[in-house]
């Protein structure tokens, strides 16, 4: 949601993530191609990008696997 944020707003950003997030759950997607998938995601930062702001290794930090 932070990624996206600066280009479409906070509210707007948080409601897109928000629904991608939900979709991804119900069809068993991965979250990166999901928001991939998503035009007003898409539109806006690229596949690139959606995968490093998913990774884990940005997120977890040094969290026990």
């Amino acid at each position: 949601m932070m990624g996206l944020a600066p280009q479409i707003g906070r509210q707007q950003a948080h409601d897109v993530v928000y629904d991608v997030c939900r979709l991804a759950s119900e069809k068993q997607m991965m979250l990166a191609d999901a928001l991939s998938a998503d035009p007003q995601i898409s539109g806006c930062i690229d596949r690139a990008i959606i995968g490093r702001l998913t990774s884990p290794g940005n997120y977890l930090g040094l969290a026990p696997e």
